[in-house]
């Protein structure tokens, strides 16, 4: 927390990001501020002043073309992609949405921390490939990010087939899956636009490993993969992590 302290009616604190300025043939905005306490130099300001906080997903499901020309989820709702050519041999989409942070308390909150700290200086994304044979042991391809056109806040449980009928999207992100196996957790560092986007304008992330075609047929691809979701345990389920700054 800044120690700098300026006086109006009163002795108020600087905080650190605040905009402040000097004057040396021009305006200019430091990027600290230290006073001298007779021994050392002691910083009292800082232009920055990052936070990093973790969150779970609220919401993760997937999306994929089914019969009647209608689009459909898998029984355990958690996020898939690649292509399974089974009953429904189409392209998987994997829905991820922002939820609570890891530590339990509100003042976390996504939207109260950017509300202070508006830039997004980093974000990633913690995933765990399932433990049961979906897919290939060894998958190569590449898994697309992107964010979805429909806010969450239209969304429920077991409604995501009603949002849209194509998905169709540009990545913003895009991971290498070869040699992903079973079990296996990575986290992925993502772009911040996706946090912005999450947390600014209530949307998800979507994950495919196309971005289009998604009900073009066929046999299974080897990016096939499922993931483990909210509903299981902290250690394997998906987990987002934020850094906040003022600058």
């Amino acid at each position: 927390m800044s120690r700098l302290n300026y006086y109006s009616g009163g002795w108020q604190n600087l905080p650190d990001g605040t905009r402040f300025k000097y004057y040396d043939n021009g305006w200019k905005n430091p990027n600290k501020v230290a006073v001298y306490d007779g021994s050392q130099w002691v910083t009292v300001w800082n232009k920055s002043d990052p936070v990093t906080y973790s969150y779970y997903t609220w919401f993760d499901d997937n999306l994929r073309h089914g019969t009647s020309n209608a689009w459909t989820t898998t029984s355990d709702n958690l996020p898939y992609i690649g292509r399974f050519g089974g009953t429904y041999p189409y392209h998987f989409a994997g829905v991820l949405s922002l939820g609570s942070p890891t530590d339990g308390n509100s003042a976390h909150n996504a939207d109260t921390i950017i509300a202070t700290r508006p830039v997004i200086k980093s974000i990633s994304l913690r995933l765990t490939r399932h433990s049961t044979s979906a897919g290939v042991s060894s998958p190569t391809g590449n898994m697309n990010i992107g964010t979805m056109s429909y806010p969450v806040a239209s969304w429920g449980s077991g409604t995501m087939t009603t949002v849209s009928s194509t998905f169709d999207f540009s990545p913003v992100t895009t991971y290498s899956v070869n040699g992903w196996g079973f079990g296996v957790t990575k986290t992925i560092d993502i772009e911040p636009q996706h946090g912005y986007d999450m947390i600014n304008s209530q949307r998800a992330l979507i994950m495919s490993e196309v971005t289009s075609g998604y009900t073009t047929s066929g046999s299974s691809t080897n990016a096939y993969m499922k993931f483990w979701g909210n509903g299981d345990g902290d250690s394997v389920r998906p987990m987002f992590t934020i850094t906040f700054d003022y600058v």
